[in-house]
């Protein structure tokens, strides 16, 4: 079954259309940037207690006057009024998730656990009873389709169905609020601290949570560094802390940062929201008066970075800061003062082509090119086919010249995309119902996948476009048909009852079902 998608992801890109809170300027050679968020003024309050980015793109917000929705065009808000006075009992909306099944929208309030339908848009109980008229704390999906629930000294699991699997007792010596964190790191060991005891590690063959690093300290949030193995603490009393449990010095395992100075000259010991950028790996965090960026040195320690040049001097209540998809960076705050963070990474760069040029001993036509995890640019070139180009080492390898074949059949290309899926990049040849997945080792061209649309479809269908989604499906457009290519399991279907059409527009591709519902595909 198909399910329906807007006529455009949400990208954050948008809000170069709205005016500077700030101003630009390089650090660290990177270009940042403070914007207002976008439709700010279309919100029911400017009070936003979370922010959340579901698997389509969309921003939601969870204010203290009801769940706001932005579509890229507008905002749409959910909330109890005299219109619909039964939607839910509180309008103060604490938190934000989204099952990856049906990928509705859980919504956390004050009183009591909701469910938002994607497909009907209507808002109903979580209908648990353990979960009613109670303030919900937090809210995580982990990577195998567990919701997990934190509530006052409890903590639930539950199917992706809204069915309790267990309940877990929660103690500590702080009162409510901010004493509990949940968090999934890379590896995908879930993670629990508990103010007053200690980081906990769920235990999934005894289902239980097993003390894996005690300490004392309230703490507020958890991240993994993006580069390293350790933790990074947001502590109530000594500001971050770096958590490295297997150091084998028992000195560097708990190691309090030192504490930053905002921008009235006050020393800030709270730490409350921690993220992390994609462009200068700092560590962003705030406190109750001001937001902190800081540099990674090489010993693993944070010095504090002057954020004078574009943040206002003045004390600010903040309240949330977290990372979206393009790595930019939202902070909310109880004062109005609502921004974004995004980094200008000095986009234009220019790569020297002179090898290309010496090996071919033509001027170079770049016709088709994407960029993989390692830096490798896959180019299709019109007079040699599909290359490799690697920048630092001005190294080239083509396909037909590191492969024994007489006849290649990456010579011309209609298309060429990079997946989402580690290593891997999908290349059509020109008029062909036949795709493939290639990966490069030490700058060799491999093909991983072959598929061959002629063996669902028994006619010959030429590949015209390729869309990848974020459940690991490739869409892909050719003639009249659409198919659908499960990456994970390998298996390709012909999605049925569908006609397709391709426009020159935002949407490039839009679907139409045999009931006359409408779907898009975005550019």
């Amino acid at each position: 079954m198909l399910r329906k998608a807007p006529f455009f992801s949400y990208v954050v890109r948008m809000v170069t259309f709205f005016g500077f809170l700030g101003l630009s300027l390089y650090m660290n050679a990177r270009n940042i940037q403070i914007k207002d968020i976008p439709h700010i003024d279309k919100l029911s309050t400017n009070v936003i207690n979370t922010i959340f980015q579901d698997s389509e793109g969309y921003i939601w917000y969870g204010t203290a006057e009801g769940l706001c929705r932005d579509d890229g065009y507008n905002i749409h808000t959910f909330r109890s009024d005299f219109k619909d006075p039964d939607m839910m009992p509180s309008n103060v909306i604490t938190c934000l998730g989204e099952d990856s099944i049906t990928h509705n929208i859980w919504i956390g309030t004050d009183k009591g656990l909701y469910i938002l339908n994607k497909q009907t848009y209507t808002i109903a109980s979580a209908d648990i009873a353990e979960l009613k008229d109670i303030n919900i704390e937090g809210i995580i999906v982990t990577s195998d389709h567990s919701i997990w629930i934190n509530v006052y000294r409890r903590t639930f699991r539950l199917s992706p169905e809204g069915e309790i699997l267990k309940m877990y007792s929660l103690q500590c010596s702080t009162g409510p609020g901010e004493e509990y964190v949940l968090y999934e790191d890379r590896k995908h060991q879930l993670l629990l601290s508990i103010s007053g005891k200690g980081l906990h590690k769920w235990n999934k063959q005894k289902d239980e949570f097993e003390l894996f690093f005690p300490y004392t300290d309230r703490i507020s949030d958890l991240i993994q560094d993006r580069e390293k193995d350790y933790y990074w603490l947001a502590s109530w009393q000594q500001g971050i802390i770096r958590l490295d449990p297997l150091n084998s010095v028992k000195e560097l395992q708990y190691v309090p940062q030192p504490l930053p100075m905002n921008s009235a000259g006050q020393i800030a010991k709270t730490a409350l929201h921690l993220v992390q950028d994609d462009v200068n790996n700092y560590i962003w965090t705030i406190s109750w008066s001001d937001l902190f960026a800081y540099q990674v040195t090489t010993g693993g320690l944070l010095k504090q970075v002057d954020t004078s040049t574009f943040l206002p001097q003045y004390n600010k209540a903040l309240k949330r800061i977290i990372k979206d998809r393009d790595g930019n960076l939202w902070v909310t705050s109880l004062d109005n003062h609502n921004f974004i963070i995004y980094f200008d990474e000095d986009n234009l760069h220019e790569y020297n082509i002179a090898p290309l040029e010496k090996q071919i001993k033509w001027t170079p036509i770049f016709e088709n090119l994407c960029k993989d995890e390692k830096g490798i640019f896959w180019v299709f070139q019109r007079r040699l086919g599909l290359c490799i180009y690697q920048p630092e080492k001005d190294k080239i390898e083509c396909y037909t010249s590191s492969k024994a074949v007489s006849d290649s059949p990456f010579l011309v290309l209609s298309y060429l995309l990079k997946s989402k899926k580690q290593g891997l990049v999908w290349v059509v040849p020109q008029s062909s119902c036949e795709l493939y997945g290639l990966s490069q080792n030490n700058m060799e061209i491999e093909i991983e996948r072959r598929v061959n649309l002629f063996s669902v479809s028994k006619t010959y269908d030429v590949i015209n476009y390729l869309f990848e989604d974020n459940d690991g499906n490739l869409w892909i457009a050719a003639g009249n048909h659409l198919f659908i290519y499960q990456i994970e399991s390998e298996k390709l279907e012909l999605a049925s009852d569908v006609s397709i059409w391709l426009i020159p527009c935002e949407v490039s591709v839009v679907i139409r079902q045999k009931n006359d519902d409408f779907f898009a595909v975005p550019a």
